[in-house]
């Protein structure tokens, strides 16, 4: 017999959930964009183990000796949740509020506003004095923790970066017609536009062709 398919939800827009290593990409973004760290820093994420306020945090390849000393840019190429949460503590850590700041003015914690129903809430502190806030949040939410939002969110995000710090407002439908006729057509909206440096950008986008 012939089954059928049926979609109740759609995930990628509905669907809010931690981020994980995602995240790093707007972290080390921020820490770039406030001039104190440069991509050849030296980070040291040892053996892959460290502690913040007693509680372990564990690189990828921790069973097999770590990174050892490896510079920021090499920190996001090999997704290190160590490399990353020390970066953003040395750049943030007296200032935990400024963080927050930074990646709200990235676009994060913030609905899209898309044409389709449904789409999920994207959830992130507003002030480190929230309930849930505590010693660990700033490193937590460094590698995407602590932290909500959709897959089409997070993916603007990265698309604001290929379009040299340009944020649009995700759309599906070009134009609208009738009988053959334009009645509509759909105009770029801009939700964020220069939200970091313009070296900021050609920095990221050198971690990410690293990556590859």
């Amino acid at each position: 017999t012939t089954g059928t398919y049926e979609e109740s939800l759609n995930y990628a827009i509905a669907q809010a959930v931690e981020p994980g290593s995602t995240m790093k990409l707007a972290s080390l973004m921020a820490c770039l964009d406030e001039g104190l760290i440069e991509l050849n820093d030296s980070v040291e994420t040892g053996n892959g183990i460290a502690y913040f306020y007693k509680k372990p945090m564990h690189d990828s390849n921790w069973d097999k000796g770590g990174n050892g000393t490896i510079t920021a840019e090499q920190v996001f190429e090999k997704s290190s949740n160590i490399g990353t949460a020390k970066l953003v503590k040395k750049v943030f850590g007296e200032r935990q509020q400024e963080y927050l700041d930074k990646l709200h003015s990235f676009g994060f914690g913030q609905r899209l506003g898309i044409e389709l129903d449904g789409e999920g809430e994207s959830k992130l502190y507003k002030k480190t004095m929230e309930p849930g806030w505590s010693k660990i949040s700033l490193t937590q939410l460094a590698i995407g923790y602590e932290t909500e939002m959709t897959a089409l969110q997070m993916l603007a995000f990265y698309n604001a970066i290929a379009n040299n710090g340009v944020f649009v407002k995700p759309q599906f439908v070009e134009e609208i017609r009738r009988n053959g006729r334009v009645i509509k057509e759909t105009q770029p909206v801009v939700l964020h536009a220069n939200f970091c440096k313009p070296e900021t950008i050609l920095k990221v986008k050198k971690m990410m062709e690293g990556v590859m």
